[in-house]
Parts: structure tokens; C-alpha cells; sequence
């Protein structure tokens, strides 16, 4: 029986070994004489380079959103509660228009105190003026001595200094009135009211009542990838379409950021756009790509021509 299976096993074997040359016999060498030509390998960048020599215009194109060109924040100079608010959001205002004032009986009160310290300084002024004048007869006469005279000169000095002080207290209160009465740093419009009539606005933290924004010219923002950074100058024109109005506006470069973000390796560029229309609102979606002709003088000069 164990003659049997060991003969058996033999044979197997036999029959692999010839099983395996045979498809070796089949299978060309690697190398040499009758080996297969290795494939070609395209080069890096080929398959992306065009087949011409013509050289391609870079065309960035990308989404930015529209800022003010200037804003303002208006806060309370001192702390009190609010008496009015004069605008409305969607207002127009100049600059110097008033947006909203404090109440001020507590002014009132400080400013009648500070009237009331500043004559009896004056009155103290006055007495002493009349010492100073007595004393100074009498000490050239030599009726008094120098202790005495150099005591009413100092109390007359103080007086003085007395009147001065009432007087800059004066000035701090009425500069109250002043204080309660809030205008517009700029010509704009109000895009914000964040407080009303009765609240209380203080000076610290700033309680930021109104905020005023200049539409006349806006800023559009957007990123671009550093490699832009090779073709890309202050002065370059972009294209910007706003498909919420369906229109699409001219964008200046006047600003290129200084550094690359290192995270997302492009830069933010800084545009502006005339909007003395006001059809155009901050914070709105734009499709940006460069224009075709390069910087603005450039296409003005198209213009002119």
C-alpha cells in the first residue's frame, strides 16, 4: 500500500514539472534577444500641454464678495441712556448728520454745579485780591513782616489757581452737551440699528448704536492661487458679474495682500468697483474672472482709441 501512494506522488510531481516548463518555454526573456520593447512613458506634463507652441493666456477665475470702502461704528462717547435714534436703517445720511442723542438732565445738573464752584472760586479770588493789595501797602511801609506777606501772596496764588481749575470743570461739563449729541463720521448709509430710544449705551465696553457704510465705491475681495502672483499687478482690470442683478462691472486691482496663505496657498486680492449708483449692496456674491487686455491703462487707452 505505501509503494503504491509513493509511486503515485512521483508521478504528480513529474507531471508539475512538466506542467511548468511548458509555459515557461512559452514566456519571451525579460532581456536580450527577443525580449519585448519596454512601453514608453509620457513625459511630466504632457498630457496637459498643448499640442501646439502657442503660448496660453492664464485666466483666473474665481467668486469674491463686495465690501464698503469705508464704515463707521458709531458708539457713545460717554455712558447714558439713549433719548432718541434720528435714523432709520436704508438712510442716507452726510457727514455730520446727527444719528441718535443721549439724554441730559444728568448734564444739566453737572453743568449748574460746575457754575456754582467756578463763582464761589471767583469770590475767593476776589477776597483774597483785596488781602493780597492790603497787605502789600503795608508790608512797603514795612507794618508787616515777611512771614505774613509771603503767606497772603501763596493764598492769592491759590485763588488764582482755584478760579482755573472751576473753569476747566466748567468747560468738562458743558463738553457734555457735545458728548450727547452723536453724528455720522461719514457720508453713507445706515445699514445697521442696533439700539433704541431708552437703553442704556455705555463708553466701556463701546455699545455700537449705528453703523454708517460708504457704498459710493465698493471693495471686492477675493483669492487667487500664488502662481497668479507671476502675471498679477496692482492696476489689473477683472471682470466681475453679480448674477443676483444680472449685471457685470469693471474691478480695478489696487491692492495685493503681502503674504500667501500657507494653508490654501493663494493670496487675497483687493479690488474696487464705482458704485455712485447704488445698485450694487456690501457683501454681495460676484464671479470674478481677469480681462482679456491686462492692466487699466491698457484698456482705457482702447477707449480713447
Amino acid at each position: 500500500m505505501r509503494n503504491r501512494q509513493g509511486i503515485a506522488f512521483v508521478i504528480v510531481l513529474a507531471l508539475v514539472a512538466c506542467g511548468s516548463g511548458a509555459d515557461k518555454a512559452e514566456l519571451p526573456p525579460a532581456t536580450g534577444p527577443g525580449a519585448k520593447p519596454r512601453p514608453q512613458l509620457p513625459a511630466f506634463g504632457a498630457d496637459k500641454a498643448p499640442s501646439d507652441t502657442t503660448v496660453v493666456s492664464v485666466v483666473d477665475d474665481t467668486t469674491g464678495t463686495t465690501y464698503p470702502i469705508a464704515e463707521a461704528k458709531i458708539a457713545p462717547k460717554m455712558t447714558g441712556l439713549i433719548d432718541k435714534v434720528l435714523v432709520r436703517e436704508g438712510d442716507s445720511v452726510k457727514k455730520g448728520t446727527i444719528l441718535f442723542r443721549l439724554r441730559t438732565d444728568d448734564i444739566a445738573l453737572r453743568v449748574r454745579q460746575a457754575k456754582a464752584g467756578l463763582e464761589a472760586a471767583e469770590v475767593r479770588l476776589a477776597a483774597a485780591k483785596v488781602e493780597y493789595d492790603r497787605t502789600r501797602r503795608l508790608f512797603d511801609k514795612s507794618a508787616v513782616n515777611q512771614v505774613a506777606w509771603d503767606r497772603v501772596q501763596a493764598e492769592h496764588k491759590a485763588a488764582e489757581v482755584g478760579v482755573q481749575s472751576a473753569k476747566a470743570a466748567l468747560r468738562l461739563a458743558q463738553q457734555g452737551w457735545s458728548d450727547a449729541v452723536l453724528r455720522s463720521p461719514i457720508a453713507g448709509i445706515v445699514t445697521e440699528k442696533l439700539m433704541h430710544a431708552g437703553e442704556m449705551a455705555t463708553m466701556v465696553p463701546p455699545s455700537v448704536v449705528v453703523m454708517v457704510e460708504d457704498h459710493s465705491t465698493l471693495e471686492l475681495r477675493f483669492r487667487l492661487p500664488e502662481k497668479s502672483l507671476k502675471t498679477l499687478a496692482v492696476g489689473d482690470v477683472f471682470e466681475a458679474e453679480f448674477t443676483a442683478l444680472e449685471v457685470t462691472r469693471d474691478a480695478e486691482v489696487v491692492r495685493i495682500a503681502p503674504r500667501v496663505d500657507a494653508r490654501t496657498r493663494t493670496v487675497e486680492v483687493v479690488a474696487t468697483i464705482d458704485n455712485k449708483s447704488g445698485q450694487l449692496k456690501s457683501g454681495m456674491l460676484a464671479k470674478v474672472r481677469r480681462k482679456q487686455g491686462g492692466s487699466a491703462a491698457s484698456l482705457n487707452s482702447e477707449v480713447k482709441k
